[in-house]
């Protein structure tokens, strides 16, 4: 989870790898270790400052008016202010140059983040978009996600929040609960109109103690909110109850299966589960949250997102605890994509890949594989005028090519960020596979992407 927002600076606490908001206002925060990997739960601050202020996972967050804006909510309809940039920029890649157009704002208000977008593939035109974002702006001082549409190709938007009760001032979703927050969203199409929105869900008591959790994805036709809101938000996975020790969910992916084939309709979504949570107290730093491990689920469904599979475990037990970032992806003959990231001693990290396929009603995963060497966790290394530390990650980017004369699964594509040793500079990776991409070997050696695009300035 990234971002929660506490409107009350003075009373919230937070909460990730150990770091906490006081009651006072005052921050610490406490590094992840090799041996343990906290959920990133975050609970940004609007404070009075007038530049931003990081340290360790916590974010401090000014807006212009030095506090979150509290602007009045509709649920639907306003247009966005439009912000074309003044010239375009042209963009060199290799051989080929493309062209960089104006800027359009999608949504009205600020600050927003977490940022993800998806087009709609049965448009043949192309101008069918959604995108989902963390938005800040709730009188209630805590999160929404707020989506945007256009028909446009993206020259003009309209926007709304998920479905909530203005009443209440609460997230509502198709079960019956309310929530105060919700976060990290991700956006799907598939291939007849149908929109799906995942994102977590958050509900707490008046000490910031989180007292359940979820993951839902909400649904609808692309054509269906264009004039209104979504129409259906259901469950994937969640804890309801507001037990001592209890589970999480966090860091969640969503996409649908387009390859017209026998699987084609199904969604899948994959997220890190972590276990043993508890809302721990301390007189000196408040209210914080401690997990003591974590596995890699999938689950699927079948009839667009109502109901969903008994959640699958990705990854090896041997890396329990030590996993993050998933993202999951369907290739042209149905089979299931999972990457994700694997945190080793010190700040090794290492991208990991399984492959799923169905046989008959059964889909089962081999054996995760290692799809790029060992690399640093990113650091900055030399950037000697540093004054706040950020909040950094090292997750896999995936996506999977159509089929191929060489390869009818598809070509297999990753790109992340990362460091080859602890002193080094920052690098964007780029590792590819062109044909049985079931296996390490399959995998070419990683591409630095932002030294062909350094060269060609």
């Amino acid at each position: 989870m990234n971002h929660l927002s506490a409107k009350r600076a003075s009373v919230f606490c937070v909460v990730s790898g150990l770091a906490v908001l006081s009651l006072a206002g005052r921050l610490m925060a406490q590094g992840r270790g090799p041996g343990s990997l906290q959920p990133d739960v975050f609970i940004t601050v609007a404070l009075h400052h007038d530049t931003p202020v990081a340290r360790g996972n916590i974010l401090i967050l000014p807006s212009p008016a030095t506090h979150a804006t509290l602007a009045a909510r509709g649920n639907g309809g306003a247009t966005a202010a439009v912000a074309p940039s003044a010239a375009a920029n042209a963009l060199n890649l290799g051989t080929s140059s493309y062209g960089v157009g104006a800027t359009y704002a999608p949504t009205t208000s600020q600050p927003e983040a977490e940022e993800e977008i998806a087009a709609d593939p049965s448009d043949t035109s192309g101008q069918n978009l959604v995108s989902a974002i963390s938005d800040f702006s709730q009188p209630s001082g805590f999160n929404f996600t707020k989506w945007a549409l256009s028909s446009t190709g993206g020259a003009s938007w309209s926007e709304s929040f998920v479905p909530f009760n203005s009443g209440t001032d609460q997230l509502v979703t198709s079960d019956g609960r309310s929530w105060n927050a919700n976060s990290d969203p991700v956006v799907a199409f598939d291939r007849t109109g149908n929109v799906f929105l995942s994102d977590l869900y958050l509900a707490v008591d008046s000490f910031g103690r989180i007292t359940s959790e979820g993951l839902y994805v909400s649904t609808d036709t692309f054509s269906n909110l264009q004039n209104g809101n979504f129409g259906r938000t259901y469950r994937i996975s969640a804890n309801l109850n507001n037990k001592k020790t209890f589970t999480l969910e966090d860091k969640p992916w969503i996409t649908v299966d387009n390859s017209g084939g026998a699987t084609s309709g199904y969604v899948y979504a994959s997220w890190s589960h972590f276990t043993g949570c508890q809302n721990k107290f301390s007189i000196f730093i408040g209210y914080y949250l401690t997990c003591s491990s974590d596995v890699l689920w999938l689950a699927y469904s079948k009839n667009h997102g109502q109901t969903w599979s008994t959640p699958i475990t990705i990854n090896p037990s041997g890396q329990n605890g030590a996993i993050q970032g998933s993202q999951v992806a369907v290739g042209p003959n149905g089979q299931v994509y999972v990457a994700y990231e694997f945190f080793g001693s010190g700040s090794q990290r290492q991208q990991y890949l399984s492959v799923g396929t169905w046989n008959g009603s059964t889909l089962s995963f081999a054996a995760p594989f290692a799809a790029t060497p060992a690399f640093n966790d990113l650091n900055f290394a030399g950037c000697s005028n540093c004054t706040a530390s950020y909040r950094v990650n090292s997750f896999p980017s995936l996506a999977v090519g159509p089929a191929t004369t060489n390869n009818s699964a598809g070509n297999v594509y990753l790109v992340y960020g990362g460091q080859a040793s602890s002193t080094s500079t920052a690098q964007v990776y780029f590792v590819s596979c062109t044909s049985s991409c079931t296996s390490s070997g399959a995998f070419a050696a990683p591409s630095i992407l932002n030294r062909f695009l350094s060269e060609s300035e």
